[in-house]
């Protein structure tokens, strides 16, 4: 026999003596000519027999010796390299595999870990940003995801969260905005 050794590959390892190279788990990696394979850290991962680990993309994650990143659900984010996803804070939502968070736009409300914004119903309203609809004041209305109420027109009247205001009864009058009508 010859009695010359070769080297290992990278995403290979041989130990002393050993005739022939094996490759590294997933999650794991080696350079040229290494005798082990060293895990990969938190934020990266590996395939089976890669001389190196990559960093987990943006809206993904891992922990150590990760042989795959996992993806953030709807309503968690993550920049690149991270080993967990971060909570949406209320006012704002992601989809899955998402990098950062969506502000809701008015009329629109979450609160946090949400993967959507919920609409405000016929006589509430949001601003953008909010973590819950406000009920609209007697003497107002608004329809489905409205960023403010409207004042009843007058002799017309509306009680608090209402979705429409109601016409004063015959001999009832009534300013704008109000809650309720009064005797001509």
């Amino acid at each position: 026999g010859s009695g010359s050794c070769s080297l290992c590959d990278a995403g290979t390892y041989s130990s002393a003596g050993s005739a022939s190279c094996t490759a590294c788990d997933a999650g794991t990696m080696s350079a040229v000519n290494s005798s082990s394979c060293t895990p990969c850290v938190e934020g990266s991962y590996s395939e089976q027999g890669w001389g190196n680990c990559t960093i987990c993309e943006a809206g993904t994650f891992s922990g150590a010796q990760a042989g795959s990143c996992s993806t953030c659900a709807g309503g968690r984010y993550s920049s690149a390299n991270s080993s967990s996803c971060e909570v949406c804070p209320g006012g704002s939502f992601s989809t899955p595999g998402s990098a950062s968070c969506s502000i809701c736009g008015s009329g629109t409300s979450s609160q946090a870990d949400a993967a959507s914004c919920t609409e405000c119903s016929p006589g509430s309203w949001a601003a953008a940003n909010s973590t819950s609809c406000s009920q609209c004041q007697a003497g107002t209305f608004s329809l489905a995801r409205a960023a403010s109420c409207t004042a009843c027109s007058p002799g017309r009247h509306s009680g608090a969260g209402q979705g429409s205001c109601n016409v004063c009864a015959a001999g009832r009058f009534s300013r704008s905005g109000e809650a309720s009508c009064s005797l001509c």
